[in-house]
């Protein structure tokens, strides 16, 4: 026999990892054998080494890429369960659409002729008229004026405090009322100034205000929401308001006009927080764009919310039936915390707490725990309490206007309302410091759709790793398999020597 082609047999036979031999059983036969067969060429290489420097080499090879390899796979691990997001931005373009609630509110609370009603309150007026204290030129004169004290916040923190302690049917009846402050109404050639297309509230803020196009508690069942099938302020809703100015009372109002809120038909409005301001004598234009929000809940922890009712407890729910938006919310969380810290909460939720249980913030210890309450964590779990809908549709207005009635027009203007000039001493600034037109429309019949959407999913994470094993490793599926193999013979290995 041939002592070279013997050696190569023997070679041959050494590297059978199903030689049946005992000299090559064993796991440590059975891993150097597949250090010599692998598809891994780092292990080959090593296997294959002939000198001392060539394993050295080989190892530090293996062991710097595997702790690249270790690191890389960390960092892809890492940002997979920061769960990245991307967000999209599309327009997208409708034949007709459906419009939104408009809210309407005067800046004044309540008329000058019927606040009388009550006789603490009358007497607080007349006292601010006669406190010399909050005219500058008397102030220096009077040495009972505290030269610390903000005598107009503690004047409207008593007023506050009065106007909680009256029947809001009351406050309803001495506010605005609607047949006078909406004087024309006009929604794609349909007049809609009756009553069964407002809905009126009280606002702590406003007083009464009324709601167009609907569908919180109130709004005639009959009447369907409304549409436009063209964009532009002809198409629009048209209103014609008049502020009614000698009913202004001056200790509680030193600006007048007109404020406008728009939100979707099941919305509760809050006009202090999001809304527009109007000012008489003046046609405003306001131009709406509308944008639809969706959120991804990345961690599935209830980051944004599905639901789309509020608390049962919530009044906004049980006396409007709104549907959730973060500020109805809002005003419930905060008030049910300063209600149980305080014993009462502020003014400003005046629709959310029970009658009776808003306070008087001149006093000085009610006052010290409501600023405290503020800066402490109690206010932040209302936040995160409060999240945004998965889905939400909000709306962006953009305000332009032109003098209205301009002066050759006023008296055209007011015999097409029902008004007479002389009523207003033919005087053009009268008739232009009570009257404001207001176009409320949608500027294009487009809708910009901002959508959130994982950027890094299992996916992505898998074929990252894939490559990483690859570039690193120089792994592919046929070495995957080998490793199974060499797995599989290691415990068959072990199974016959415990039968042995």
């Amino acid at each position: 026999m041939d002592p070279v082609h013997g050696q190569k047999n023997h070679s041959h036979e050494n590297l059978d990892p199903n030689d049946s031999k005992p000299r090559q059983k064993g796991p440590k036969r059975l891993i150097y054998n597949f250090f010599h067969y692998t598809t891994i060429n780092g292990l080959q290489r090593l296997a294959s080494a002939k000198t001392i420097l060539g394993r050295i080499f080989w190892i530090l090879v293996l062991l710097g890429a595997g702790a690249m390899f270790s690191k890389d796979i960390y960092d892809l691990i890492q940002q997979y369960f920061e769960r990245p997001i991307n967000v999209v931005s599309k327009v997208e373009y409708f034949r007709a659409m459906r419009f939104p609630a408009v809210t309407v509110c005067n800046a004044n609370p309540l008329r000058k002729s019927l606040y009388e009603f009550s006789a603490e309150l009358k007497n607080k007026l007349e006292e601010r008229d006669n406190d010399t204290c909050f005219r500058k030129a008397d102030r220096n004169k009077n040495n009972k004026c505290d030269a610390e004290k903000d005598e107009v916040e503690e004047f409207d923190n008593e007023i506050e405090h009065i106007l909680s302690n009256i029947d809001v049917g009351q406050l309803l009846k001495s506010g605005h009322q609607r047949n006078d402050m909406i004087v024309s109404c006009r929604f794609n050639g349909i007049r809609c100034r009756g009553k069964r297309y407002w809905v009126q509230f009280w606002d702590p803020h406003y007083g009464n205000c009324y709601t167009f196009n609907t569908r919180l508690a109130g709004h005639d069942p009959n009447t369907t929401l409304f549409a436009t099938s063209k964009p532009g302020s002809v198409y629009g809703l048209k209103l014609v308001l008049n502020l009614q100015l000698n009913e202004y009372i001056p200790q509680l109002r030193q600006d007048a006009g007109v404020r406008i809120s728009i939100t979707e038909p099941a919305e509760m409005p809050f006009p202090i927080y999001n809304s527009v301001s109007l000012a008489p004598g003046f046609q405003n234009e306001i131009a709406l764009k509308r944008i639809q929000i969706k959120r991804v809940d990345r961690f599935e922890n209830g980051s944004c919310r599905t639901d789309t009712q509020l608390a049962e407890k919530n009044p906004y729910r049980t006396k409007y039936r709104a549907e959730y938006s973060v500020q109805a919310c809002l005003q419930f969380c905060y008030a049910n915390v300063q209600i149980s810290k305080c014993g009462c909460a502020e003014y400003s939720f005046f629709g959310a707490v029970p009658k009776g249980k808003i306070c008087n913030e001149n006093n000085e210890v009610v006052d010290g725990c409501i600023d405290r309450l503020k800066s402490l964590e109690e206010q932040g779990d209302c936040e995160k309490k409060c999240r945004d809908l998965c889905s939400e549709t909000i709306y962006e207005s953009s305000l332009t206007f032109s003098q209205w009635p301009y002066h050759q027009s006023v008296e055209t203007v007011l015999e097409s309302l029902g008004f007479n000039f002389s009523s207003f001493n033919n005087n053009v600034a009268a008739v232009r410091s009570n009257f404001l037109s207001a176009n409320v429309y949608f500027q294009r019949f487009r809708e910009t759709r901002v959508e959130e959407t994982l950027s890094y999913g299992t996916a992505n994470l898998l074929a990252d790793i894939g490559g990483q094993i690859g570039l690193w490793a120089g792994l592919s599926v046929i070495s995957m398999c080998e490793l199974l193999e060499l797995f599989a013979l290691l415990i068959k290995d072990l199974f016959q020597k415990q039968r042995q």
